[in-house]
């Protein structure tokens, strides 16, 4: 086994978002801070990072900024108001629900037409998504850009050369709405990939696959009774958009649908 980065997971509710109350009022993502440190995975001596990391369905669309290092949350013909409305009321609510909008959850909701894409300078190069696989399978699945059309495919930039860092959550819990709680992980190994410039789901061999699985069996603490790993995509980098050029962009990280759903995916022209 090679080093260890040990994550120190923090309370969300305390640390990195507001207490909620018996009427919870909506959080939105401009008032925090996206999961920055994730870009420090490469780094030889990484800090030590935070994070819990919820999955999509928790109810809760802020917490999807701790899933990658930064995110873009306009999209063409949709512009996300940078000043808040008053604190009250369903105005408020809807615009907290936009500035969520299109965080790292997009690529959890099992549709290739919505995505995360990078915010920040350098059109996503050395930003990270990170997405979560069931070590059922010895593989799991990437859909780079936005896929739903041939326009917005060539429209968007997207990945070509990424770096895969597996993370291994040694706890894994249940949420009050069915969502995972996967913390307390660590720093396992790293893998180069380049993608294929063509469209559609592209499968992705886990390295090191019986020496992630031993080492899950063996640290793991789940009330889900299975083990999922934390996938963290660096973006090495891009193949530029016709249109969208400075915000690299993927649909879908995962492996939790059947296989024929990858397997059988044509993008509509």
């Amino acid at each position: 086994m090679n080093i260890f980065k040990v994550l120190i997971i923090y309370s969300l509710g305390v640390v990195a978002f507001p207490a909620f109350s018996q009427v919870e009022q909506s959080v939105d993502c401009f008032s925090q801070e996206s999961n920055t440190p994730l870009r420090n995975l490469s780094k030889q001596d990484a800090p030590k990072i935070s994070g819990s990391f919820y999955t999509a369905g928790h109810g809760k669309p802020a917490f999807g900024l701790t899933w990658a290092s930064s995110y873009w949350p306009d999209r063409p013909g949709f512009n996300v108001n940078k000043t808040a409305p008053a604190k009250s009321g369903p105005k408020y609510d809807e615009w907290a629900e936009d500035t969520c909008r299109f965080n790292a959850y997009k690529a959890q909701d099992l549709l290739s037409g919505t995505m995360w894409c990078a915010g920040g300078s350098g059109k996503g190069i050395g930003e990270v998504l990170m997405g979560y696989i069931d070590l059922k399978k010895d593989h799991f699945y990437i859909l780079p850009g936005v896929q739903d059309r041939r326009e917005k495919f060539e429209a968007y930039s997207r990945p070509s050369e990424i770096i895969i860092h597996y993370l291994l959550p040694t706890k894994i819990g249940i949420s009050q709405n069915g969502a995972a709680i996967l913390s307390s992980a660590y720093y396992f190994s790293s893998q180069s990939i380049k993608l294929s410039s063509e469209p559609g789901y592209q499968e992705i061999k886990i390295d090191r696959y019986k020496e992630l699985l031993r080492d899950a069996d063996k640290d793991k603490s789940s009330k889900f009774g299975q083990n999922f790993a934390l996938v963290a995509i660096e973006i090495v980098s891009v193949i530029e958009g016709k249109k969208v050029k400075d915000h690299a962009c993927i649909a879908e990280i995962g492996n939790l649908e059947p296989e024929g759903s990858y397997k059988s995916f044509v993008m509509k022209e």
